[in-house]
C-alpha cells in the first residue's frame, strides 16, 4: 500500500470524525441505528441489500463501509458489508455476462490494465481474482463488471472475491468504529479508545503488508503471462 493510499485512509477517518462533530452525520448514524433496532433482522437485511444495489450502480462503497462501521460496530459492521459487497459483486458479475456484456467490453478498451488481466485469468481465475481483490490497483465496483466478461468461473469468482475483499473491508469498518469512538468518547472511555486506536494502527500495517504483497504477486503473474504470450 503506497503513501497515497494511506493518506486517503487517514483523510476518510478525519472527514468522518469531523462530520460527526459538525455535520448531520451523527444524526444520520443515529437514524440508521434506530431503524435497525426497530426492525431488527429485516433492518439489517435492508442495509445489506442497499449496499449490494449501490455496488451494482457503480457507487463507490468506501464511504458506505465507513458509515456501517460507525452504525454497527466492528463485528456486525464487517458482516453487513461483507454480505452486501459480495451480493453486489455477484449481481454485477451476472449482469456483465448477460445484459451489459457488449457495453462492458467497450469500457474495457479504455482501461489497458484490465485487458492485461485476461490472459492471466485463463490460467488461474481463482488466484488472479483473489489478487485483484487484494490489490489497490483495481476499483471494486468496476472490477465486478470487468471480471464478468472475462473467462472466470462463478464459484471461484465468488470465493476469491469473498476472501480477497476481507482485509480492505475490515480496515474501512475500523475507520468508522474509531471515528465514532473518538467523537463520542468521554474520560471514562479513554482506555477503550486507546485500545481501538492501537488496533486501528495494527490493522493499517497488516492491510498495507497484504496489499503490497498482492500487488507484487499480481505484477509477477501478469509479467509471466506476457512473456509466455
Amino acid at each position: 500500500m503506497n503513501k497515497a493510499k494511506l493518506i486517503i485512509f487517514a483523510l476518510i477517518a478525519v472527514v468522518f470524525t469531523v462530520g460527526i462533530f459538525f455535520l448531520p452525520v451523527d444524526k444520520f448514524v443515529k437514524y440508521i441505528r434506530s431503524f435497525v433496532e426497530e426492525y431488527s433482522i429485516p433492518g439489517i437485511v435492508t442495509v445489506i441489500v442497499m449496499y449490494g444495489v449501490f455496488a451494482v450502480l457503480l457507487i463507490p462503497g468506501s464511504a458506505i463501509t465507513v458509515l456501517c462501521g460507525g452504525v454497527f460496530g466492528l463485528v456486525t459492521g464487517t458482516i453487513v458489508v461483507v454480505l452486501g459487497s459480495n451480493l453486489g459483486a455477484f449481481f454485477a458479475f451476472l449482469i456483465s455476462k448477460t445484459f451489459l456484456r457488449s457495453r462492458v467490453e467497450t469500457w474495457i478498451e479504455k482501461y489497458p490494465k484490465f485487458k492485461r488481466l485476461y490472459s492471466a485469468l485463463e490460467k488461474n481465475d481463482f488466484k488472479i481474482v483473489f489478487l485483484t481483490r487484494l490489490s489497490p490497483l483495481f476499483p471494486y465496483t468496476l472490477l465486478n463488471y470487468f471480471l464478468g466478461v472475462a473467462k472466470v468461473r462463478l464459484i471461484p469468482y465468488l470465493i476469491a472475491s469473498f476472501i480477497g475483499m476481507l482485509p480492505g473491508t475490515f480496515l474501512y469498518i475500523y475507520i468508522g468504529v474509531v471515528a465514532t469512538e473518538v467523537a463520542s468518547s468521554s474520560s471514562v472511555e479513554k482506555a477503550k479508545l486507546i485500545f481501538y486506536i492501537i488496533g486501528f494502527v495494527a490493522t493499517i500495517l497488516v492491510v498495507a503488508l497484504v496489499t503490497q504483497t498482492a500487488k507484487k504477486a499480481l505484477s509477477e503473474e501478469l509479467s509471466d503471462t506476457k512473456m509466455e504470450a
